[in-house]
């Protein structure tokens, strides 16, 4: 019975041991995780606080923008020129990012003659604009001469006609299945 006993003991030790392991494991893997998840979310946080940052300068910029726009009545004589130096300064805040924004309102600030300052950064944001279209066109040209010589210079071959000609008669054209 002692021996029994004895056996069952040491079977019930080991069987301790190795669920003591195991839970040790287990733990130390839980804080690894949580240690994971909390370096996530505070790269998470200050990605967030840096876009927020990031926002509200914009935001700042813009208005001080606006402002002095508005200070200087639009830089306009008449109202259609007003008109056109609106659409022009609402083009600039939207599409000019922060640093291009500062670099502007600087230049407004120092500049005598802001109506000047206001209209070339205008006219270089139109050719800037106009610029990436004709990138755009271009490359939309070449890919569909690239595509056209893809499909132009390789003609179809008997065994692929061939399967055209059983798909077109097992679906004929205008069957409503």
């Amino acid at each position: 019975m002692a021996k029994k006993k004895a056996k069952q003991d040491a079977a019930r030790q080991r069987k301790e041991a190795e669920e003591k392991i195991q839970r040790e494991a287990e733990e130390k893997a839980r804080l690894e995780k949580e240690e994971q998840e909390r370096i996530v979310k505070e790269k998470n946080e200050k990605m967030k606080n840096e876009r927020d940052a990031l926002k509200k300068a914009l935001k700042n910029e813009r208005r001080f923008f606006q402002n002095t726009c508005k200070g200087h009545d639009y830089f306009a004589t008449d109202q259609d020129s007003k008109v056109q130096n609106l659409t022009d300064l609402d083009k600039l805040c939207e599409i000019l990012n922060v640093d291009e924004l500062k670099e502007l309102n600087k230049a407004l600030e120092a500049a005598e003659d802001k109506k000047s300052v206001f209209i070339n950064a205008v006219q270089s944001l139109n050719e800037k604009l106009e610029k990436e279209k004709l990138e755009v066109l271009e490359k939309a040209t070449k890919g569909a001469l690239a595509s056209e010589k893809i499909s132009a210079s390789k003609p179809w071959s008997s065994d692929e006609l061939a399967l055209l000609i059983k798909a077109v008669n097992l679906f004929p054209a205008g069957k409503v299945f």
